[in-house]
């Protein structure tokens, strides 16, 4: 069942929104850049939001999904209270892959572990492949739901 709830969170990161109004899953933030702003860039101190190419997770969704399933520590506080949810984390794929800048966007609460749990997760996981925008590549925001399912 573990399996199973990872999966399809995963397998549906680019076309779920979690609630419309607030954020869209894995979408880049809604802007433009300006050719005046793009030949401005500073490609290590900033992102862009709407990119060509986005970040991708090396592997497939069903990788991600085994990370996620292998290094997933329940935390102790809600497997006693049978306690399940969603922990909705925002990072930034540095122009490197590496991850950067992991928050939690809408958590379980503090205290429980969850939203702590679910940045170890997103913090340990490997590199990217980065958004490119023409010929190079950039940093970007993205936003992943973790899934807490016993």
């Amino acid at each position: 069942m573990k399996t199973f709830s990872v999966i399809l969170f995963l397998s549906a990161l680019f076309t779920i929104s979690i609630n419309a109004q607030d954020i869209a899953v894995l979408t880049d933030q809604q802007a433009t850049v300006s050719l005046k702003q793009e030949k401005q860039f500073d490609e290590k101190a900033a992102f862009i939001p709407n990119v060509e190419v986005r970040a991708s997770f090396n592997g497939s969704l069903l990788d991600l999904a085994q990370f996620f399933e292998d290094h997933l520590i329940y935390p102790g506080i809600g497997r006693a209270n049978l306690i399940e949810g969603i922990v909705l984390v925002e990072f930034t794929v540095a122009a490197d892959g590496s991850i950067e800048n992991a928050k939690v966007v809408r958590g379980l609460g503090q205290g429980l572990g969850f939203d702590e749990e679910a940045l170890r997760l997103v913090n340990m996981m490997p590199k990217w492949t980065p958004a490119q925008q023409g010929t190079r590549t950039v940093a970007t925001k993205l936003r992943i739901p973790i899934a807490f399912v016993l």
